[in-house]
């Protein structure tokens, strides 16, 4: 009868657990790269690159733009180096990858950023709302001038409706182009529900292991 009761303890315990992670995955249905946020449903955007071969870039194509052969965990964005040499203010040679958010909600994500040119300066890389430019490669702007790669996690509130989307961009188009990989954040509500789900399989272990004593 004990043992008995002790694999029923165990059979529940993996149910519960289970459900919980079942929870955990639907709380992240719409979240970065999954759900109505799935790279299918974003966009392109390709600046002034005209996919010249060669150069130091890590093996990339030089016009560069997007990498999402590891979707949905993380997403690359690629920037130009088309070798023209032309000053194009940092935002006309930009690649673009954007959404209409069609959810209102909140994204966590977490990010790294890598540039073959001499500094970041060069190359600069962020994310934007409805337009706006926001960047994600140093921790000072003063750092522009030094920094060669940066990483972080980032939040953003969003509205359904608003153009969301992250770029990378090139001042001069020469001397190298940079990355952006975006990898989304599991979601608090998600970390909460696999600890309680935990909590209850520990506890009807527990519990079996004092019905078998």
């Amino acid at each position: 009868m004990l043992r008995q009761l002790g694999v029923r303890n165990l059979f529940l315990g993996v149910g519960f657990a289970g459900v919980f992670l079942l929870w955990s995955g639907v709380a992240r249905g719409d979240s970065l790269f999954y759900g109505s946020y799935a790279v299918e449903n974003w966009t392109l955007t390709l600046g002034n690159g005209k996919g010249v071969s060669g150069g130091v870039n890590g093996g990339y194509d030089t016009q560069g733009g997007v990498d999402t052969t590891s979707a949905p965990a993380s997403v690359t964005i690629i920037g130009s180096d088309n070798s023209c040499g032309c000053i194009d203010g940092g935002f006309s040679g930009g690649n673009l990858f954007s959404i209409t958010v069609p959810t209102t909600t909140t994204l966590r994500f977490y990010w790294t950023y890598t540039t073959f040119d001499i500094t970041a300066f060069w190359d600069p890389a962020g994310y934007e709302v409805n337009g706006v430019h926001y960047y994600l490669y140093t921790s000072s702007p003063l750092d522009w001038w030094t920094d060669r790669s940066g990483s972080g996690e980032t939040t953003v509130s969003l509205t359904a409706g608003d153009q969301f989307g992250f770029w990378v961009s090139t001042v001069d188009d020469f001397g190298g182009l940079a990355t952006l990989t975006v990898t989304a954040a599991p979601e608090p509500s998600s970390f909460a529900l696999l600890a309680a789900g935990l909590l209850g399989l520990a506890g009807l272990f527990t519990r079996g292991s004092r019905q078998l004593g």
